[in-house]
């Protein structure tokens, strides 16, 4: 059963994250959606196969990170992706939401990474309640039941032994307050 979770580490964290943002692009326009692939490009399936390469490699430890030294070089990866993909964003410009989407990453990579230096925090919760807070912002109401995905994956990062309650707790209120 641990195996089973620990393999869903990742996914369990970008396939709401892909299905949310499809949602959010129904009824946008061509330009819109192909930022959006971008987007999803850039920021969620680079970072994983980096991940899974630098793993298969043994470059780290596993794929959730645990080893602060990895973790730190991961996020600067990320930091140097989000900004890169907000700069292109507005030199190129892409609509309003996607330049702001890019920033707001850009913020929450930043905070995630200066936390990182002196403590752990849960980046699944912290990126998983900003992307159903924007959806929120956006939907409204239509988007409350997206806040049900939280639990299991608070439980899913609990069971496996990656956070603790105050970093999953912590991770949930900072992409919260950030993202609002």
């Amino acid at each position: 059963m641990r195996k089973l979770a620990s393999l869903l580490s990742i996914p369990i964290l970008i396939v709401p994250l892909t299905l949310i943002t499809i949602w959010l692009l129904q009824g946008s326009h061509t330009e819109s959606i192909r930022w959006f692939l971008v987007f999803l490009l850039n920021l969620i399936f680079l970072p994983t196969l980096a991940v899974y390469w630098l793993r298969s490699r043994h470059f780290i430890s596993d794929v959730d990170l645990r080893v602060k030294p990895e973790r730190l070089v991961f996020m600067g990866l990320m930091l140097i992706l989000s900004l890169t993909n907000y700069f292109d964003s507005v030199i190129l410009l892409a609509p309003a939401l996607i330049r702001a989407l890019n920033l707001l990453v850009f913020i929450l990579i930043l905070a995630m990474t200066a936390i990182t230096l002196f403590w752990k925090i849960s980046g699944h919760m912290l990126v998983l309640t900003s992307i159903m807070t924007v959806a929120y912002i956006i939907k409204g109401d239509q988007a409350l039941f997206l806040f049900l995905l939280l639990p299991p994956v608070a439980l899913h990062r609990y069971f496996l032994k990656h956070h603790s309650p105050t970093q999953i707790i912590a991770g949930t209120a900072l992409g919260f307050s950030i993202t609002y």
